[in-house]
């Protein structure tokens, strides 16, 4: 899937999707993450789950840029309380996942840094026209919600 049709999922498509439906096309368009439910540990399953979610909720894609709107989201629109300054540094959680080699991430965000600034505080704006924050850890009563419902509800623009 080219990344303007991937925006597009994220951004729009997905509306009408329930969170559950959604989540696993995300898996499903994105087959280089492993699924939150395949992870040992009960933390490490609840906090892919959590942040996974969180790309589907701000309409993120996975490319380096999506995965530091998603933690930027998280810092500024949830009671996850991820300094935004800090967001790059759980990317590079080997523990967990190994989405990208350290030195590459690193060479991309310097490069992008003016256009990361920019991200930040347009998230930051928006996160402040929310109705309320995103509770992190407690997606399973939203499962069965649609995801245009849920952005709905917490006042998430796209």
């Amino acid at each position: 899937m080219t990344t303007k049709k991937l925006t597009k999922f994220y951004a729009t498509e997905i509306n009408t999707m329930s969170l559950k439906d959604a989540l696993n096309e995300h898996y499903k368009i994105n087959p280089q993450f492993t699924p939150w439910d395949q992870f040992d540990t009960p933390e490490a399953r609840n906090l892919i789950k959590a942040h996974d979610i969180s790309h589907l909720l701000y309409g993120c894609d996975t490319s380096y840029t999506g995965e530091y709107m998603v933690q930027t989201w998280n810092g500024f629109g949830s009671n996850l309380n991820i300094k935004p300054q800090d967001s790059l540094k759980y990317l590079l959680n080997q523990d967990l996942r190994s989405l990208v080699l350290p030195a590459k991430l690193m060479s991309y965000a310097l490069t992008h840094l003016k256009e990361f600034m920019i991200v930040r505080g347009l998230i930051k704006k928006q996160s402040k026209l929310m109705t309320k924050k995103w509770e992190y850890f407690q997606e399973d009563s939203y499962l069965s919600k649609t995801i245009g419902n849920i952005r709905e509800e917490y006042g998430i623009k796209i």
